[in-house]
């Protein structure tokens, strides 16, 4: 696996290389996770991978039009053909709609955070029956929690920051959730919650299965990647 920095320098070793005019510029849509993917004023995406989300589609043959979405929205605009391209874990897709690639982009970090007093927990199995705060919009959490605790009541804020939020007040005991927003928010506050970390989930580049090319997109992809990352992805974040 490389590391950030061993990719940003490659990536600057390529970045005389221009993609052909003729060539197609794909939509992309992520969700805001910093410092991967950060909102820019204009809608579009900025962050420390997209730099690297370029190359690889550079590499592969494409153009790019990277804009950030609301999480919850992703899955609609890719199924209605509003965007060609996403990034996300296999929990994404609910129906068999969509393909992904089969190297990794990267490793999304989920983790349990536990309100102060509170007994810690091994598991998620162990939130049976318990509630629990998972920001509306997170597929991966949500998916991963109603796999090992189906009977756990879910409370569902707008924003990492309304969870944390609703941890405080005691409306749960427990907040599972990306953990860099999270961790940022904490710090920025200079506070700090107990947390269990979940063993990483694999993120990759999704593409409905009805376009034409889906497969075709997604071998250029992986070859992509195998060649600018290596097939084990970015490390988790």
């Amino acid at each position: 696996m490389r590391g950030w920095a061993a990719v940003s320098l490659l990536l600057f070793s390529l970045s005389h290389f221009a993609v052909a005019a003729d060539s197609e510029t794909l939509r992309i849509a992520v969700a805001e996770f910093p410092p991967g993917f950060v909102s820019l004023p204009d809608g579009k995406a900025g962050g420390a991978a997209v730099p690297i989300v370029e190359a690889i589609f550079r590499e592969a043959g494409y153009g790019t039009d990277l804009h950030i979405y609301p999480i919850g929205r992703v899955h609609a605009l890719i199924e209605d053909g509003s965007v060609d391209v996403s990034v996300a874990t296999r929990f994404f897709d609910t129906d068999g709609s969509m393909i992904f690639t089969d190297t990794p982009f990267g490793s999304i970090q989920i983790s349990l955070f536990f309100r102060e007093g509170v007994p810690g927990v091994a598991s998620l199995a162990e939130l049976d029956g318990k509630a629990v705060i998972i920001p509306i919009g997170q597929s991966t959490p949500l998916a991963m929690l109603q796999q090992a605790a189906p009977n756990a009541q879910i409370l569902q804020p707008r924003t990492h920051e309304n969870a944390l939020h609703m941890l405080r007040s005691s409306r749960a005991n427990y907040l599972l959730d990306w953990r860099d927003p999270i961790i940022t928010l904490l710090t920025e506050r200079k506070e700090r919650l107990r947390h269990l970390d979940l063993p990483p989930e694999h993120s990759y580049f999704v593409i409905p299965r009805h376009r034409k090319d889906a497969e075709d997109l997604v071998r250029r992809l992986d070859l992509a990647m195998k060649k600018l990352i290596g097939q084990d992805g970015l490390p988790a974040h």
